[in-house]
């Protein structure tokens, strides 16, 4: 079992593999914040641990023959952004649940997907930037296994 993950991302090809750490994150809307004085977004995620993947969540089975994944929580910080930009979330949503798809970069902006209905991105403008995602704490055991069906939202899939 390897230890917590801890990464920093410059460039496109580091976006590549933080999009792959973070895919099937959840996080309720209100756990992120912009900080404009700092020129710094942060978010604490709810990380699920891909089986396979060379990282510390190894698939199992309960003693009924579930599958037993592992889930960690994950913060992230992006660092040099000029502006955030959040689209399909109404500020009365704070307490929704997120689940990330994907992380890009194009050219200055860096852009956060996030599934279930109606389409939510962040779009953060950067300048300079770094992004860091750093494990905090022990992983813990869960039966749910992310699944992208279209009809279902972030809230249910991807489980605690």
């Amino acid at each position: 079992m390897v230890g917590p993950v801890k990464l920093i991302a410059r460039d496109g090809e580091d976006i590549a593999v933080i999009a792959a750490l973070l895919q099937d994150a959840i996080l309720p809307a209100g756990d992120m914040a912009w900080i404009p004085g700092e020129q710094r977004f942060v978010m604490i995620v709810n990380r699920f641990c891909w089986p396979g993947s060379e990282e510390r969540g190894q698939q199992t089975a309960t003693e009924e023959g579930e599958a037993l994944f592992q889930r960690t929580h994950c913060a992230v910080r992006v660092e040099g952004v000029r502006a955030a930009r959040l689209r399909g979330l109404d500020p009365g949503e704070r307490g929704r649940l997120l689940n990330i798809l994907t992380v890009t970069l194009d050219g200055a902006e860096l852009r956060l997907e996030f599934s279930g209905g109606p389409a939510v991105a962040l779009t953060l403008d950067t300048e300079q930037w770094a992004l860091l995602a750093e494990d905090l704490g022990e992983t813990w055991p869960t039966t749910r296994e992310p699944s992208h069906d279209a009809s279902s939202g972030a809230d249910g899939t991807a489980g605690a």
